[in-house]
């Protein structure tokens, strides 16, 4: 085995040998402890390589026919199963969903495979059985914590819930294990009832048959006095839920039993969690305001030292936003904009930095089946504007980008999931006119002043900045950071990072050529055609540029922020000349890149997925672009990949309408043009005075350009 060199073996172990098989786990999981304590990817490294010898090993035995059943092949599958939830554990701890669902399946199953979105192929949980080796003893005491970490995942990861649903049985087996090996034992309690909450927590967002069973059945718990005091907050969380109504009581009464009674075994986050979930009005929300910032306050200063052992804040503050959900929409039902935005400014914003002002468009999607618009002042709340609410708006942008929500239904081409698919365009739009009813968002608007931005919360995939454009003449950028922004700097320099594509050189064209028109330096970064991660930051920090474009290629991974990013391709070292290699250079990465502070630059991303956004439950914050948006740094990115004639497209008409307006209006100009695809050589030509080379790449292409999937997919950052 991979791991064999590292340990003493006296002799070929024997696979036959109970006490030595587990013997051999118990070596295996303190090496796992060991370098856990110390650092994740070496936890990663030794828990990968065992995973991949048992499954070499269970391949084998298939091979030879082993008897499925027996001692050799059972205690590999308890073991494979074993070896993962310490690494499963760690990587939910620290916000890295991703790898986390990996572990998870690869526990289980002999063909995950992580470069796939959807597998097939079949898993088992191993529970032990009459005859099994003693290996699977150890294996069913470590159900609780396997059940912990796999529910949770399964509630914010969107596990399929048929699969998740084939281990439900989970349940039943647990009160079976507290029955046989609780008494008297409190660690075993507590990690039993901590495994039951998880499960009912899935239940709950899941709306599973057997919710308000289960619920029930912890509430009986609860009054019989069998939850250990340092569980109690974890399962009292599922009371406070919508599941509320099988308690007997009121969220309010739950929250303020925990935080009287158990405050002293609240732990990280679950103060604040019971805090709000004690504010029902508004005038209980002024009493709380400042305990509820403190709480805040605090809770971001451990996710901030919690980087410092690998936790990812970015996800850290998603994956909690839950917790502040039905206080903003409290807020917004009582039209209180201000109390809103500060709660956001609080979660989200950066030490240090000043906050921006509450002169925005706050916008609330899937609040009931309607949406909320706040506006200071002003506001517009509709329930039950559609049937099936935000839903039928997700339904169409799933379609358009080819993203299946019920993979059994077809062949699912994965390599293709998140390519628009433009004949789809026209059916987004009109899913999004019937939810969001801009007509009558204007009429209820009579605007006195224009808002400064435009705030979703919670975050959608929707091209929202784009339909009010059309729809509202109102051009918003999208906050993000929810700082006050530097000046905009004078233009006088461009620098591109000229990227390969096929387009790139028509691109650099008009960049170049509009640049001298308006007495610019436009300027291609030197080695940027193949340059690697170390070109790239020299690129990013320059000081002297106004504007930073980047040609190219991106990436987007949901869940995994080391394989999203720019990609740059440094020839490779293996002697071939003519040959690449393609590097992601991740969104972490750049985000530590420093930027000018002497007034604020663009950085256009004009590459695919520039702007997609890993969607949770907060604001959209986790994307390339996102990352890079500061008070000296404005972003412009694509939603998802961008076809190389609508990048191109955009790229021409952005590029010739910034010696025009501004920033800001000469990208709303650009939206206005690009629905016009017949127009837009012409445009380009008349301003550019001569014939434009790549013309012909934007005409053949018309019908991408035609609707929202196009000129709704370049978005402005704030």
């Amino acid at each position: 085995m991979t791991l064999a060199p590292n340990l003493a073996w006296a002799s070929r172990f024997d696979w036959s040998d109970e006490k030595a098989v587990v013997i051999f786990w118990h070596i295996l999981s303190e090496r796992q402890q060991f370098a856990g304590d110390r650092d994740y990817d070496w936890l990663e490294e030794i828990s990968d390589a065992f995973i991949d010898d048992i499954n070499a090993l269970l391949r084998d035995a298939e091979a030879r026919d082993e008897v499925p059943d027996g001692t050799f092949v059972r205690s590999l599958l308890f073991l494979r199963f074993l070896a993962s939830i310490s690494p499963m554990e760690r990587a939910l701890g620290l916000g890295r969903r991703g790898p986390a669902h990996d572990w998870a399946f690869r526990g289980i199953s002999t063909d995950h495979d992580r470069s796939r979105r959807l597998n097939r192929g079949f898993s088992y949980l191993p529970l032990r059985q009459q005859g099994d080796p003693l290996i699977g003893a150890a294996a069913m005491r470590s159900l609780p914590r396997w059940c912990i970490t796999f529910f949770l995942l399964a509630r914010d990861a969107n596990i399929r819930k048929e699969i998740v649903e084939t281990f439900a049985v989970c349940w039943d087996i647990l009160w079976e294990m507290l029955a046989l090996d609780g008494p008297g034992k409190p660690d075993v309690q507590f990690e039993i009832f901590s495994a039951l909450s998880s499960i009912a927590s899935w239940a709950i967002i899941e709306d599973y048959s057997k919710r308000d069973e289960w619920v029930a059945a912890l509430v009986r718990a609860w009054h019989a006095g069998k939850i250990p005091r340092r569980a109690t907050s974890i399962v009292a969380v599922n009371f406070i839920t919508r599941a509320n109504s099988t308690t007997g009581r009121s969220i309010r009464d739950w929250a303020l039993e925990i935080l009287h009674s158990f405050g002293d075994t609240l732990r990280e986050h679950e103060r604040l969690q019971f805090l709000v979930a004690t504010i029902d009005t508004h005038e209980r929300w002024r009493a709380a305001r400042q305990t509820v910032f403190d709480e805040i306050e605090a809770l971001n200063d451990r996710a901030s030292a919690a980087e410092e052992v690998g936790s990812s804040a970015l996800f850290a503050r998603d994956a909690r936003i839950d917790i502040l959900k039905p206080l903003i929409r409290l807020l917004v039902l009582e039209q209180d904009l201000a109390g809103a935005m500060d709660l956001l400014r609080a979660w989200y914003g950066k030490p240090g930095a000043l906050p921006c002002d509450d002169n925005v468009l706050f916008v609330h999607p899937a609040l009931g089946d309607g949406v909320a618009m706040l506006w200071p002042g002003r506001a517009l709340i509709s329930f039950d504007t559609t049937e099936d609410g935000h839903e039928i708006v997700v339904d169409a942008i799933d379609r358009a980008l080819r993203i299946a929500r019920d993979p059994d239904a077809e062949t699912i081409e994965e390599h293709r999931e998140g390519m628009p698919d433009y004949r789809q365009g026209p059916g987004v739009e009109a899913a999004m006119l019937r939810y969001y009813r801009p007509t009558e968002l204007a009429a209820a608007f009579k605007r006195l002043s224009d808002p400064r931005s435009m705030v979703v919360f919670p975050s959608v995939a929707d091209p929202l900045q784009a339909l009010l454009a059309r729809h509202l003449s109102l051009m918003l950028p999208l906050e993000v950071s929810l700082a006050e922004a530097l000046p905009m700097r004078s233009i006088r320099e461009i620098s591109i990072w000229a990227g390969y594509t096929q387009f790139t050189h028509f691109e650099l064209q008009l960049i170049q050529e509009f640049a001298a028109q308006n007495g610019w330096l436009a300027t291609v970064f030197s080695g940027s055609e193949d340059g690697d991660a170390e070109d790239f930051r020299r690129f990013y920090e320059q000081p002297d540029p106004d504007i930073l474009w980047v040609c190219g290629h991106g990436e987007y991974v949901a869940h995994r922020l080391n394989e999203t990013g720019i990609v740059v391709a440094p020839p490779r070292t293996d002697g071939d000349e003519d040959s690449f290699a393609h590097v992601i250079l991740p969104m972490e990465t750049i985000a530590r890149f420093q930027t000018p502070n002497d007034g604020r630059r663009l950085l256009v991303l004009n590459t695919c997925s520039g702007a997609t956004t890993q969607g949770m439950a907060g604001m959209a914050r986790i994307g390339l672009a996102q990352s890079l948006v500061q008070p000296n740094q404005m972003v412009i990115g694509h939603l998802w990949p961008a076809s190389a004639a609508v990048a191109l497209a955009f790229g021409g008409l952005f590029a010739s309408n910034l010696g025009r307006h501004d920033v800001i209006a000469a990208f709303g100009t650009t939206l206005a043009e690009l629905r016009d695809p017949s127009a837009i050589v012409p445009l380009i030509e008349d301003r550019l005075g001569a014939t434009f080379s790549g013309g012909f790449r934007v005409t053949s292409a018309v019908d991408e350009l035609s609707n929202i999937l196009a000129w709704g997919c370049p978005v402005l950052l704030t």
